[in-house]
Parts: structure tokens; C-alpha cells; sequence
């Protein structure tokens, strides 16, 4: 659920289908283990004392 749809008011009543909730849930939290990785990524590869071998 996206800060825009709260805005509209969706998602709040329980005619809401439950698996386009579950859709959006897992998009988030893929987006974010995206979003992770490439942070930890970016965080060693510029803090890393040593050059990866």
C-alpha cells in the first residue's frame, strides 16, 4: 500500500480484495530487498579498506 493510496482512502474498507493487497505487499518488499542490496553493495564497495579480490 503506497502513501498515495492511503491518501485516496484505499485499502481501508473490507471490500478490498486481499490478494491485490498481498500483490502490493510483496512489490514493496521486493522493491526494498532491491533497494538493500544495492546499498550494502554501494556501503562495501566504498568503505571496504581493501580492494575486493
Amino acid at each position: 500500500m503506497t502513501l498515495s493510496s492511503i491518501a485516496r482512502g484505499e485499502g481501508c474498507t473490507a471490500s478490498e480484495p486481499l490478494d491485490k493487497m498481498r500483490q502490493t505487499t510483496s512489490h514493496v518488499m521486493a522493491v526494498r530487498n532491491h533497494i538493500r542490496k544495492q546499498t550494502y553493495q554501494e556501503t562495501t564497495t566504498w568503505l571496504s579498506p581493501y580492494p575486493k579480490s
